[in-house]
């Protein structure tokens, strides 16, 4: 399955949003980006809505703390926890790996929504396992990354919350893209983040195929800060989303990667409208120019505006929930108006 052209440089979200109110965040959503809304995650409307919390439900051996808006792991039964969860992976059992209404009220707002909606897709939206693992902590204090049995469980467990958010999407008669978010990646090759490119290889194409062999969807990943880009399109994802704004010269130092990542049907979603650093001239004809000069720059490595555009999406370099209100809209009317002015670049 792959994105089809005729959603060039369309207009989507990263996924948080300062929200309180689930009905005004959709409507909003489905306003700014007619051809590709997703669902909201609203962190400041519950503490269920966190972006770890928020997929930790029947998590084998994690129970989610509401009040701090993080994830425990509970040692005292993980040997009976883990044999239950392999039981329910094994058997593909989808709805076990439900999010449960209070934890997404956003994805089943947009699921009705959806129903009566023209557009073809909707986006959704899982924590990527890497960042997951390395933010809790087992019994010693040691993040999670560094134990092979629940790395594996997690991987297992996002993707299948994953291929269930897919199942429901594709019930509401849309095609479903579902998006990791891998903020953890941005530290990559440094002391923050202890990986080697081959594991992050390895654990993100085990995560895409075990989606992929439960449910058929499209694949993105969303990083937030600079990493080895060369090494995310070696991944198998079908859409990559990064902060163009900040880091779009770090990204363009791989054209041949990005070259043979589209002619294989990869779309880029360019992060290109900044959540931080704004000044009082930044506009949407300047996100514009910048962006269709990395046009150029690729265009001088033997690719076509046509193929270009036909293979680009439009978002925040990230994710809005930590904004205000009025800011949020802002920025999400400008990536729907960069998405226009690129379209008749």
């Amino acid at each position: 399955m792959k994105l089809p052209k005729n959603l060039r440089v369309s207009a989507t979200g990263v996924g948080s949003m300062p929200f309180h109110d689930v009905e005004q965040a959709c409507r909003l959503i489905v306003e700014a980006f007619p051809d590709l809304p997703f669902w909201p995650q609203l962190p400041m409307r519950d503490n269920r809505e966190g972006m770890l919390i928020q997929y930790s439900e029947n998590m084998p051996c994690l129970k989610p703390d509401i009040e701090t808006k993080g994830v425990l792991f509970d040692v005292t039964r993980r040997d009976e926890c883990l044999l239950e969860f392999y039981e329910k992976a094994a058997a593909g059992d989808l709805d076990y790996f439900r999010i449960s209404p209070e934890y997404a009220a956003g994805l089943y707002f947009m699921l009705d929504a959806a129903r009566n909606s023209p557009a073809e897709f909707l986006k959704g939206q899982v924590t990527g396992p890497l960042t997951f693992l390395a933010s809790v902590p087992d019994a010693s204090g040691q993040a999670l990354l560094f134990d092979e049995m629940m790395s594996d469980a997690v991987i297992k467990a996002l993707a299948l919350k994953a291929a269930w958010q897919a199942r429901e999407i594709a019930r509401a008669g849309k095609v479903p893209l579902i998006f990791f978010d891998e903020p953890y990646l941005a530290g990559f090759g440094s002391a923050f983040c202890q990986l080697s490119r081959e594991r992050v290889i390895s654990a993100l194409k085990e995560l895409f195929g075990f989606v992929r062999a439960h449910q058929e969807c499209l694949i993105g990943v969303h990083c937030c800060g600079n990493t080895d880009w060369g090494m995310m399109l070696e991944t198998g994802l079908d859409v990559i989303n990064f902060d163009f704004y900040a880091y779009g010269k770090n990204f363009l130092l791989y054209p041949k990667e990005i070259r043979q990542f589209v002619a294989s049907g990869g779309m880029i979603a360019w992060g290109a409208v900044p959540t931080t650093d704004f000044s009082a001239e930044l506009s949407v004809d300047m996100l514009a120019d910048r962006l269709g000069g990395a046009f150029q720059v690729l265009e001088e490595k033997g690719m076509s505006k046509t193929e270009l555009k036909a293979a680009s999406l439009i978002t925040t370099a990230c994710g809005l929930g930590l904004l205000e209100l009025e800011l949020a809209e802002k920025l999400n009317r400008w990536s729907a108006g960069l998405s226009m002015k690129m379209i008749g670049l």
